[in-house]
């Protein structure tokens, strides 16, 4: 259940715990304020529980720990307080959030599914730009799964799943990854940046309908040209300053702007680092290009 940056108001209901088979609750960035229900930890099968960006207060339920399944827990950018309980680490759970490299790959977001014929597809067009998919570890192939799972796949022509596939490498790379290690000891440590090499994830300030099944032209920050006869509707704008971007821009992000059209590219006040890559070379209509601090 995908209700990120909906617009939500009011406190976590007790009620969507009788969803005993849900696998997946993203209630991230919204307005949700109370506490987190003890009740939760009547879930059976949830793996994935996102809670950031909300004003939730109060301590962390000791409960969460009864639910063995969950894999990934996210609450960062809320006014939490108190020790983090060690039931939520303990037993079966504590090998899954720490330690999740023996279990089937998936992309953040959603379920990622191998589909040979889409992987086949990005390949030889990333061929283009010098780019590919060798690197199952690599944030390509993490948006490669996550474009694989996309509930809009089968609507998708071919212009728009290599836009949207660039799209989602660069919303991935930037976005900060971060882990709860099971020495935490405050929740005022769920706010610190840990290395891209464990796991979990900050969101940016504003990222609606972002890696979502929406047109890429409907999310945050991106304007398009009006749609050609085939249909093609070309990125001409990604705006996010100060949008709490964080890491590296990466070589994808030619296919961001596959179209030819992009002409602003505003990322300025946030906390990218490393080096432009040479990609953005591509871009032979672009005009401002602002990466200031």
């Amino acid at each position: 259940m995908d209700l990120m940056s909906t617009g939500l108001v009011g406190t976590l209901p007790v009620e969507i715990t009788h969803l005993r088979n849900i696998e997946v609750l993203d209630l991230s960035d919204n307005k949700l304020h109370g506490t987190i229900p003890t009740e939760f930890g009547l879930f059976e099968d949830l793996e994935i529980l996102r809670l950031g960006g909300n004003l939730i207060k109060g301590h962390i339920p000791s409960e969460l720990g009864n639910v063995m399944t969950l894999e990934e827990l996210y609450l960062h950018f809320n006014e939490l307080d108190g020790p983090v309980p060690p039931e939520v680490c303990a037993g079966g759970a504590q090998n899954n959030l720490v330690d999740r490299r023996d279990r089937p790959r998936r992309a953040r977001g959603g379920r990622g599914r191998e589909d040979p014929e889409l992987k086949s597809f990005l390949q030889a067009h990333m061929g283009d730009f010098g780019l590919d998919l060798d690197d199952v570890n690599s944030l390509a192939y993490e948006a490669y799964l996550w474009l694989a799972g996309s509930q809009s796949l089968l609507e998708l022509n071919d212009f728009h799943k290599l836009q949207r596939f660039g799209m989602a490498a660069f919303y991935m790379a930037t976005t900060v990854r971060w882990s709860m290690p099971l020495s935490i000891s405050s929740t005022s440590d769920l706010t610190q940046t840990f290395p891209r090499s464990q796991e979990g994830e900050l969101n940016w300030k504003v990222s609606n309908y972002w890696n979502t099944a929406q047109n890429e032209c409907m999310w945050f920050g991106v304007d398009c040209a009006t749609p050609n006869e085939d249909g093609e509707e070309a990125i001409t704008q990604i705006s996010l300053p100060s949008n709490r971007l964080a890491g590296t821009i990466p070589r994808e992000i030619a296919l961001a702007g596959i179209g030819g059209q992009l002409m602003n590219l505003n990322l300025a006040g946030n906390n990218l680092r490393g080096q432009l890559p040479d990609e953005l070379g591509f871009f032979k209509n672009l005009v401002v290009l602002d990466l200031r601090a």
